[in-house]
């Protein structure tokens, strides 16, 4: 007699959702395959996220195996990998987009208002420019990212305000401010999501390669 499920238990396939989370989670000998564990083996479940995966055109859904296997020092050998690849140059780009950020607090700190001749409202005012064209970029970037691919826009775009950033130097007046906050602002912009696209399409090209 089996016990009666709880209110917060669903069933897919032949498992419980509690069940499939400790089985798929634990691995008792780290000598015996990964994907001995795994919960699409059982037909129902697998034939369930094929129409999921299908429905929603997931770009790496010709990788779904129910029967492929990996050993602990495999999947080790391949985090290395996506952490070498992917992270350490998420890391750079967030980097650098920081030092930008960083700069022009700096120079407000310093005599950058009197030098350029500005107010603390053209301050603010040009801080507000740089904000609104960051949040105007967001969708034509990630646009151009999905179109390009992440690993083609995110070093165009590290580039591009990377030589903006680098031109404040000649800056000698408003209007070079403004100019530079708002290309600076539109260049930046859907960062976030081209550093989670670039990260998601190096790791389904690592998987391949890897198996």
């Amino acid at each position: 007699m089996t016990s009666p499920k709880s209110p917060n238990e669903k069933s897919v396939g032949a498992y419980r959702v509690d069940e499939l989370s400790s089985s798929s989670l634990s691995i008792e000998n780290e000598d015996l395959a990964v994907g001995q564990d795994n919960i699409f083996k059982d037909p129902a479940i697998y034939e369930h996220y094929k129409k999921v995966y299908e429905e929603a055109n997931y770009e790496c859904r010709h990788l779904l195996d129910p029967d492929f296997e990996w050993t602990p020092q495999e999947e080790r050998k391949l985090v290395w990998k996506t952490e070498w690849r992917c992270c350490f140059v998420a890391f750079l780009f967030f980097f650098n987009l920081d030092i930008d950020r960083g700069n022009i607090s700096s120079a407000l700190g310093d005599n950058m208002l009197t030098d350029l001749k500005l107010t603390t409202n053209d301050y603010n005012l040009g801080s507000t420019i740089n904000l609104v064209c960051f949040l105007s970029s967001e969708l034509p970037s990630q646009l151009i990212s999905k179109k390009l691919g992440p690993d083609v826009w995110i070093p165009l775009q590290m580039v591009l305000f990377s030589a903006i950033a680098m031109s404040q130097m000649a800056i000698q007046n408003r209007a070079g401010f403004f100019a530079t906050r708002a290309l600076l602002g539109a260049l930046q912009g859907g960062v976030s999501y081209s550093s989670k696209s670039c990260f998601q399409h190096k790791l389904s090209n690592l998987v391949t390669v890897h198996t």
